[in-house]
């Protein structure tokens, strides 16, 4: 039997394509993040961190986790999850991380 090479692999693809509901979901993250960053990309903080790669200080975090606890509630995380996941505690986090503030010195 023959081993192929790794050529044959690479013309192999396994990732499955997005549906339309999730290539829409992407481009409106894309332009929520690209927004976030525009605000901030000329800044440096006190801390010495380059506002414009800061998920804190641009609003990233904020919207990445808003993005994320939609997606959850979605597809019903809370049905299936595993027994060991606090649901609740879970989303409580997630809201709790969308309520922290901007960086001052963003």
């Amino acid at each position: 039997m023959e081993i192929p090479d790794k050529s044959t692999f690479e013309k192999i693809s396994f990732k499955r394509k997005p549906n339309d509901f999730e290539q829409q979901k992407g481009m409106v993250m894309k332009k929520a993040l690209a927004r976030n960053f525009e605000s901030v990309k000329n800044q440096i903080g006190f801390c010495g961190i380059w506002c414009g790669s800061c998920v804190v200080g641009n609003g990233t975090l904020r919207a990445i986790t808003k993005k994320y606890k939609e997606i959850i509630e979605a597809y019903g995380l809370k049905e299936w999850a595993p027994k060991d996941l606090d649901y609740l505690e879970f989303i409580k986090g997630l809201i709790s991380i969308q309520k922290i503030r901007l960086c001052s010195a963003a």
